[in-house]
């Protein structure tokens, strides 16, 4: 009997995936790596992969009075500490031209009523305010009911957004519940056009929390001013050995190669900064991302990985690199350090490792010398003391015997 092919989402079937990918790329999901992609044809460096627009989007707190609602541009591109444009109802979009402030009107409409109250949600909630701008966004771009308003193509929340898993049974219960009380509230200030639920808001904050990115602005300002949820780009997996990387223009996502990638091969970005150890990176994606990093680059052993140049020490005998692990407390309370050679022969570790030994023996000598010779020290100032206190006693004593004596003769010549 044939065996039966398993089924794989694809870029060009009907799930709507084709217009962000461009035919590079499929999804692919297995029950070790999940929904994961992997490349079409080899690719190059600088090569694009794929690409996505955003399904919502808003400027951070810190620049969102700097930065277009529309157009994404900063302030210090057109020379204003804040922008001249604003909402006029709820003060918390802002545009440069009147042209983007109209561009926006009609679905801004939908979600100003819930904007004009997010800032006193998220205080007394005490929630981020930014996430519940964004939640509000989704929620009324998803009933949007013309381009206008911000309408995308039927079925696009469903099929793209509404599949982004939330992980929402591994979420912090405090969090859970500060964010459903805030999401209870933005939900009646959304209204019936919007025809949102609590769940479904409490939903999209827990794909927002764990699959959301930073974005630059259009002028390419160096910071993260915005950040957004897409529908397509959080499918690829994390790796701390990446093979692609991703950039914005605007509110479109692009991911490039950033070495060779032959055709059938995974395409993975890194979620987090890969200059950090390795401990602290998989402690971060255990707590923020609910999954414990397990590529490449975490399970190699630690002598061949580049993970021991980033966090080791050079041995000052022989030049070699390895790594500083904590092994014990001296004396003086300083850590002592096993020194941990990358690339190095067993005879000359070995050395060393005598000589770090006669060297803690040496100083563990010494010290027990001082402190001897501190406690002798102290015995003789002691000594010395007691006998500064009794040479007073015995010159008055003597000083009274010479009056007394001086008495007695003067009475005898009378």
């Amino acid at each position: 009997k044939k065996k039966k092919k398993k089924k794989t989402t694809t870029a060009n079937n009907s799930d709507g995936f084709a217009d962000f990918v461009y035919g590079n790329i499929t999804v692919k999901s297995t029950a070790a790596k999940g929904r994961h992609m992997v490349v079409n044809q080899p690719l190059q460096p600088g090569d694009v992969a794929c690409e996505e627009e955003t399904y919502g989007i808003v400027v951070r707190s810190r620049y969102y009075q700097a930065t277009c609602d529309v157009c994404w541009r900063h302030g210090e591109d057109l020379k204003l500490p804040v922008l001249n444009y604003a909402c006029d109802r709820c003060g918390e979009v802002y545009f440069c031209s009147s042209e983007c402030r109209e561009a926006r009107r009609a679905f801004h409409d939908l979600e100003c009523a819930a904007l004009s109250q997010v800032r006193q949600v998220a205080q007394r909630c005490d929630t981020d305010p930014d996430l519940l701008r964004l939640t509000i966004r989704i929620l009324a771009r998803r009933c949007a009911k013309s381009v206008a308003m911000g309408a995308t193509e039927p079925g696009r929340y469903e099929k793209r957004i509404a599949t982004l898993m939330t992980s929402r049974d591994q979420a912090d219960p405090k969090w859970l519940e500060v964010v459903t009380r805030a999401c209870t509230e933005i939900v009646e200030a959304l209204g019936a056009d919007v025809g949102a639920t609590v769940d479904e808001a409490v939903d999209t904050c827990c794909r927002i929390n764990i699959n959301a990115h930073g974005f630059k602005t259009s002028d390419s300002m160096n910071t993260d001013a915005m950040f957004g949820l897409l529908g397509v780009m959080p499918l690829m997996n994390h790796s701390c050995a990446p093979n692609a990387v991703w950039s914005n223009v605007g509110n479109r996502m692009i991911v490039r190669a950033i070495r060779p990638i032959a055709a059938g091969e995974e395409l993975n970005v890194s979620y987090i900064d890969m200059y950090q150890p390795r401990a602290l990176r998989r402690q971060h994606m255990l707590k923020v991302r609910y999954f414990e990093c397990c590529c490449s680059r975490c399970v190699e052993p630690m002598e061949s990985s580049i993970d021991a140049r980033i966090e080791g020490v050079r041995c000052t005998s022989c030049s070699g690199v390895g790594t500083l692990n904590a092994a014990a407390t001296g004396t003086s309370g300083a850590v002592v350090g096993v020194y941990v050679p990358t690339s190095m022969t067993k005879a000359r570790f070995e050395q060393l490792r005598r000589q770090h030994k006669e060297r803690q023996q040496q100083q563990q000598q010494q010290q027990q010398q001082q402190q001897s010779k501190g406690k002798k020290n102290r015995r003789n100032r002691g000594k010395r003391k007691k006998r500064q206190q009794k040479q007073p006693v015995e010159e008055n004593e003597n000083k009274d015997d010479n009056d007394s004596l001086s008495t007695t003769t003067t009475t005898t010549a009378a």
